[in-house]
């Protein structure tokens, strides 16, 4: 003869209402619904609840949240207001209706370059500026704020004017342009082909530790069964499998002798020029 937390506790029969089984909720009628359930009676808490009710209140609060709620409400609660600067962040929603206006500043790092007019449009972040890159030959929105002490983990935009103090820690994925000038200090470890062009125009004043070794120039000749199929020793995928194989055809003819010894497989002890 008594009603569970949360049920209904009206006799729609005789229109009564049942009390409830727990002491801490009582039978209250409920407008929206129509009926009576069955319902705490103690006070309101401070915080909200973990989850949010199943029926809307009757009422609205008297106070407003510190933070929004996490799904937007079928109808605006009021007008929207109009800043006097605008935002420096783009609204997690997109409008449903165009800007009247187009938004007159850049965002960070876009081209702040009008092209029509020549002129350069302001950044929306006070964080950046409008700077004119001689690299890409346009102006865009970068930070105003001093250099790191330490390297940025992508590349920047542009190239820089200067190189930097302190060499990079593993080589670039591409030799750089040839300098002019020879480096001031020698290489810590030789080259693996002589140079084209002796180190300096003067002999040495003092003799050498061993003598100069010179290299000859080492025929290239492809085997037979790749010439009649138009196949070189410099191109051929191949090649470098056949010179470290050295099958008695090709070590009885030296096929591709140059492309042998450079690949790391001599055939002798002849020294091969690099062309």
């Amino acid at each position: 003869q008594c009603v569970p937390d949360g049920h209904s506790c009206h006799n729609k029969e005789s229109g009564e209402l049942i009390p409830c089984c727990s002491s801490e909720h009582t039978c209250v009628r409920l407008q929206l619904l129509g009926s009576a359930r069955c319902i705490t009676t103690d006070p309101p808490t401070n915080l909200p609840s973990i989850s949010p009710s199943s029926q809307p209140s009757s009422d609205p609060t008297e106070s407003l949240s510190g933070s929004p709620s996490s799904i937007p409400s079928l109808q605006p609660t009021s007008p929207p207001t109009v800043s006097a600067s605008p935002s420096f962040a783009p609204t997690a929603i997109h409008s449903a209706r165009p800007s009247s206006e187009p938004t007159q500043c850049t965002p960070d790092g876009h081209s702040c370059s009008n092209e029509e007019n020549g002129r350069l449009v302001p950044c929306c972040s006070t964080m950046h500026a409008c700077v004119v890159l001689p690299g890409i030959g346009s102006a865009r929105c970068i930070t105003t704020e001093p250099p790191t002490a330490s390297p940025s983990s992508l590349p920047s935009l542009s190239v820089s004017m200067e190189p930097s103090m302190l060499p990079s820690a593993s080589p670039t994925g591409f030799p750089s342009s040839v300098s002019m000038e020879p480096s001031m200090l020698p290489s810590a470890s030789p080259t693996g082909f002589p140079s084209s062009v002796p180190s300096s125009p003067q002999p040495s004043a003092e003799p050498s530790a061993s003598p100069t070794i010179t290299c000859v120039h080492c025929s290239n000749d492809p085997s037979t069964p790749m010439a009649l199929h138009n196949r070189t020793c410099d191109e051929w995928r191949l090649t470098e499998h056949k010179c470290r194989e050295q099958s008695p055809h090709w070590k009885k003819n030296k096929s591709c002798k140059r492309s042998c010894y450079w690949a790391g497989h001599p055939y002798d002890s002849d020294i091969c020029c690099a062309n």
